[in-house]
């Protein structure tokens, strides 16, 4: 007869902590549902806690996932094998660039590639926003004055081969110097700080 009021005293907790336990239940198989779908940049970038002075507000977040659909290319992998298919379709050039790449010589190796990419860069074009003013064309009947904040579209395969930035463009020359190239653009490169310098 003692042991009823205990047992009964057990069912009554049971009974009243039922729906906490309902909720824990549903609570820890939610949390488990959401680890597996969470672990991406987005929810990382909502986990994560900045400094005041990053300026990285829930506007920024989602500027930056946007971009990652578009920019988010992994440009080395993209780079390799365009210059790899370059020199595959020419058998001589490739046959300089394996030797170039048994050798101690490296800067052989380099202007070689970077010659190819001149060809086939990874980014034929790309956009970007003026930081100041700037006139293009300037002295000719065709002169154009960009204010800053202009997006503006810069082609730099087509600049890659103007005559007047390279001596014979048409010419595979490896030995050409790596500050004529475009492959990247100029100037910093902050993605990731500046979402309005678009990469």
């Amino acid at each position: 007869m003692r042991r009823l009021p205990m047992i009964k005293l057990g069912q009554l907790l049971s009974l009243l902590l039922a729906p906490w336990h309902l909720l824990k239940k549903l609570f820890c198989k939610q949390a488990a549902a959401d680890k597996k779908l969470s672990d991406d940049i987005v929810a990382r970038m909502l986990r994560t806690s900045f400094p005041a002075a990053v300026d990285f507000d829930i506007k920024r977040v989602g500027t930056n996932a946007g971009g990652l659909l578009i920019g988010a290319i992994e440009t080395t992998s993209q780079a390799v094998a365009q210059a790899i298919q370059f020199l595959l379709d020419r058998p001589d050039l490739l046959a300089k660039a394996v030797a170039a790449a048994k050798s101690d010589d490296t800067k052989a190796f380099d202007g070689i590639v970077w010659e190819a990419m001149r060809f086939v860069p990874i980014a034929p074009y790309m956009f970007r926003k003026s930081a100041v003013e700037y006139t293009v064309a300037k002295g000719t009947d065709r002169a154009t004055t960009i204010p800053p904040g202009t997006y503006v579209l810069p082609l730099t395969l087509s600049a890659m081969f103007d005559p007047k930035a390279f001596e014979s463009p048409e010419e595979f020359i490896p030995e050409r110097n790596w500050y004529h190239y475009f492959h990247f653009g100029f100037g910093s490169h902050d993605c990731w700080a500046n979402t309005s310098a678009w990469c």
